[in-house]
């Protein structure tokens, strides 16, 4: 009998008691894993927000574009007059300068692809029409001699807004045409006395 205990005795495996430690560690092992598993889930989620999202092109409706011609035609209008009284307004400034001569500027030019045709300029200017100083629009291709040219607030359109940029510097063109002049005249002056003292 004595025997046969110590056999069943080595037969059995002990047990061992969970200590403090062991338990520690691994609640700590499974917080370990737990941890990592979530940072991954979170790493997927941030790739996510920066992976590049379908864009849906969508055609605006009749309807909307519709409308917006109808606010462009109503708009057109009132725009053109305001145009032409800025314009309008600008020219009482340039005359009270008292230009001595017609100021002229080019301010584009088209050039013909064609040999046979001349490259055709759109000139702005300060001249003398019906008798009165006025802002004019010129179009010319330099070889007729009587080049088209009327005021600039009866141009086309196109032709009006483009050479309205220009108006500041035809300012510049009549203060310098004078100054230019002045110049002239003082060297004909200085000539006259020079032909008068050797005489």
């Amino acid at each position: 009998m004595l025997g046969s205990r110590r056999i069943e005795s080595a037969g059995r495996k002990r047990v061992r008691p969970k200590t403090e430690t062991s338990v520690i560690s691994e609640a700590s092992q499974s917080r370990d894993f737990h941890e990592k598993d979530d940072h991954a889930i979170h790493h997927e989620k941030g790739l996510e927000s920066f992976m590049p999202k379908p864009i849906s092109v969508k055609s605006p409706p009749a309807s909307t574009l519709e409308e917006r011609n109808s606010v462009a035609d109503q708009s057109l209008p009132k725009t053109f007059d305001e145009l032409n009284e800025a314009i309008t307004q600008t020219e009482p400034l340039l005359r009270s300068l008292k230009p001595i001569k017609s100021a002229w500027y080019t301010y584009d030019t088209e050039h013909s692809h064609d040999s046979v045709m001349p490259d055709v300029q759109h000139i702005i200017g300060f001249d003398k029409h019906d008798g009165k100083w006025r802002i004019v629009y010129c179009e010319s291709d330099g070889t007729e001699p009587d080049p088209y040219v009327c005021p600039l607030t009866d141009c086309k359109i196109e032709n009006r807004v483009r050479a309205a940029r220009h108006i500041p510097k035809l300012h510049e063109l009549i203060v310098t045409s004078k100054e230019e002049f002045i110049a002239e005249v003082d060297d004909v002056i200085s000539a006259l006395k020079s032909f008068t003292q050797k005489s």
